[in-house]
């Protein structure tokens, strides 16, 4: 095996996910291998080995830290009449992580900015709004700013404001929604109405990731204050 090349050890902190060259340099503590840890180049890739072994041959993947990811995904939305599939890989190290997939849509200036999703596949698991809410779906009531304070809420059928509801053919306001899912009629959509610039907060339920790394999912943004939505995965264990 090639040897590491010099790097600038410059923190204590987990390095952030995928493997780029930003991930080099970072030290950790390993809890399983009761050792610290750092990353680097080895050929053409990044690995993690024993700091202080010299002798210690590459660990595998880096460490995913633990809570929210960096942006995974993200676009500023435009009115389109029709729903659109998006399909987005997380790196092969999130392998055994327990995560949520998490949505954070910031609406535009008017009552015409709803957002809606179907047809969900995440890391394997599907999703249909229209076989019902599965456990374990959750949205915000409020606009919160910072995902570490939201108050999660069960996701529910309706057309209530300031959050996330499942409903078929239309949402509650006229020009702003589409009028069915991408298959059949109901979808989960942020409901805009009254509000100006908030963030609305979605997560799917806990899922551990095995060999599939992929979120799927169909979206439709008709209404003309559409405004720009992230995704992010929260990593619980």
């Amino acid at each position: 095996m090639a040897t590491l090349q010099s790097m600038d050890i410059t923190g204590s902190l987990y390095p952030g996910s995928g493997s780029t060259t930003s991930d080099v340099g970072y030290m950790w503590y390993d809890t399983e291998y009761d050792c610290v840890k750092y990353s680097g180049w080895v050929g053409t890739g990044i690995v993690a080995k024993e700091l202080g072994n010299s002798s210690a041959t590459a660990s595998g993947s880096i460490p995913v830290p633990l809570g929210l990811s960096d942006v995974i995904y993200s676009q500023n939305l435009s009115p389109s009449p029709a729903w659109s599939y998006n399909n987005h890989t997380l790196e092969s190290n999130y392998s055994g992580n327990s995560v949520r997939v998490v949505w954070e849509y910031n609406n535009g200036p008017s009552f015409r900015g709803d957002f809606q999703l179907d047809d969900f596949t995440l890391f394997g698991t599907s999703y249909d709004p229209q076989s019902g809410i599965s456990s374990g779906w959750q949205s915000s009531r409020t606009n919160t700013p910072s995902y570490t304070s939201v108050t999660w809420y069960a996701l529910a059928n309706g057309t209530s404001t300031n959050r996330w509801n499942r409903d078929p053919s239309g949402t509650g306001s006229s020009g702003t929604g589409l009028t069915s899912g991408n298959t059949g009629t109901y979808y989960y959509y942020a409901e805009t109405s009254g509000t100006s610039g908030q963030k609305y907060w979605l997560r799917s339920p806990q899922i551990t990731i095995s060999s599939n790394f992929d979120i799927k999912y169909y979206k439709a943004h008709l209404g003309s204050n559409v405004g720009d939505y992230k995704v992010y995965v929260d990593v619980i264990s």
